[in-house]
């Protein structure tokens, strides 16, 4: 089967052992999409992916920084006069920017493999990758012809995702 890269997103804040323990289960390539503010969110995550070795050997780490936060202007009660003052205001959280950020980062790796873009706050299974590839396998050449390459180039895999309920 051809290479399977995963590929995610998230802020500087949400960084560390959720990356790991992702890695840790995933086993291969990942593509990381960080949203930074700051020269030391940039520190931050290049000490992360040097200090854990299985980021340091499957990740791929792309940063959006984030723009300038911009001026809007608020209506204001001041001495019972409503006036307009500039407020400052931070950017929304730019979540498709990122995750097609990552997309790309996967793509310029490995340009004739599948993506898995999978939520930072999620944990692929252990054993998700092999499973993929015997799936694969099975649809390439257990019904039909080992040419007919037609069928598996338009499979997609659909990956059911569970979550608990915090208690």
């Amino acid at each position: 089967m051809e290479y399977i890269t995963l590929v995610t997103q998230l802020s500087v804040d949400r960084i560390g052992k959720r990356l790991h323990d992702m890695a840790k289960e995933w086993q291969g390539a990942i593509s990381i999409a960080v949203y930074v503010k700051s020269p030391e969110d940039i520190e931050f995550v290049e000490k992360v992916m040097v200090q854990d070795p299985l980021l340091a050997s499957h990740a791929d780490v792309h940063l959006l920084i984030q723009d300038y936060p911009t001026d809007e202007l608020v209506r204001v009660r001041r001495n019972g006069t409503v006036v307009q003052e500039p407020v400052k205001k931070e950017p929304p959280y730019p979540i498709n920017a990122l995750r097609n950020l990552a997309i790309l980062g996967a793509e310029k790796r490995r340009h004739d493999g599948w993506i898995f873009v999978l939520d930072a706050d999620a944990k692929p299974s252990a054993n998700m990758v092999e499973s993929i590839r015997q799936l694969s396998a099975a649809l390439a050449y257990g019904d039909g012809s080992p040419n007919n390459t037609a069928f598996v180039h338009k499979t997609a895999f659909v990956v059911p995702a569970f979550a608990r309920a915090r208690r």
